[in-house]
């Protein structure tokens, strides 16, 4: 294995770990969105819990209205039949008088099942500000955490970093930009073993000719046909 593969394959050590450790940035960052995100989304629910039981309060103000509307329209009613002179008259009285009454009732029916809803909002609405004062503080201290993690990669990836450019100062730049060119292009790694006569980033076979060069030794850098990763023979094959 010549030097120039030996200095890259120590430059994809490098980009492997902070390639890792990006990864774990991420998933973290992703963790506290989605807590938030949670959160804001409970904060949403209890807002509309609210919106729904301030309206309910409204409606049940306009039924207890007309509850007292049609209360005082029955005993007007009521109080007519003591005018009635005639037979007709007092059955038509009657028919309003019992129309009337099933209106009222109906008004009761929907009154008390407004009043219901109300009560079980309250509790809902009581149980969910609970939790959303239990959640938030909970939350502020989980964030914090992971924003600590956060704080210790974000250390270790610069350190990474200053280490990469030590490494890259030792390659050659042609050797360097072709590098650069296949990651920026690729998925990590950029260089991949021969095993077994196969190349280990999309296992094609790759010719005799080819092997026999990088066993030689006698080219820097040798591509695949198929992927176009760099291709080397590992100083200790497998058996």
């Amino acid at each position: 294995m010549g030097h120039v593969i030996r200095n890259l394959l120590a430059l994809q050590e490098v980009d492997l770990q902070i390639l890792s450790i990006n990864g774990e940035k991420v998933s973290l960052l992703n963790s506290i969105n989605e807590k938030r995100s949670q959160l804001e989304k409970q904060r949403g629910e209890f807002q509309e819990q609210e919106a729904r039981l301030k309206q309910q309060k409204v409606d049940m103000r306009s039924l207890e209205v007309e509850l007292a509307e049609s209360s005082t329209h029955v005993r007007k009613l009521e109080s007519q039949q003591v005018h009635i002179k005639t037979n007709q008259e007092y059955k038509a009285l009657d028919r309003e008088i019992y129309e009337a009454k099933i209106h009222q009732t109906r008004v009761e029916d929907q009154l008390l099942e407004k009043m219901e809803f109300v009560e079980q909002e309250n509790i809902q609405i009581r149980e969910t500000s609970r939790e959303l004062d239990a959640r938030a503080p909970e939350l502020q201290q989980e964030t914090s955490g992971i924003e600590e993690k956060i704080s210790q990669i974000e250390r270790t990836i610069e350190e990474l970093q200053t280490k990469r450019s030590e490494v890259s100062r030792e390659i050659d730049e042609a050797a360097l930009k072709r590098y650069e060119r296949i990651l920026t292009g690729k998925s990590a790694p950029v260089l991949v073993p021969v095993v077994n006569g196969a190349c280990q980033g999309c296992h094609l076979v790759v010719t005799a000719a080819v092997e026999s060069v990088l066993r030689r030794g006698e080219a820097d850098i040798i591509t695949c046909e198929n992927c176009s990763r760099i291709l080397y023979i590992p100083d200790e094959e497998p058996e």
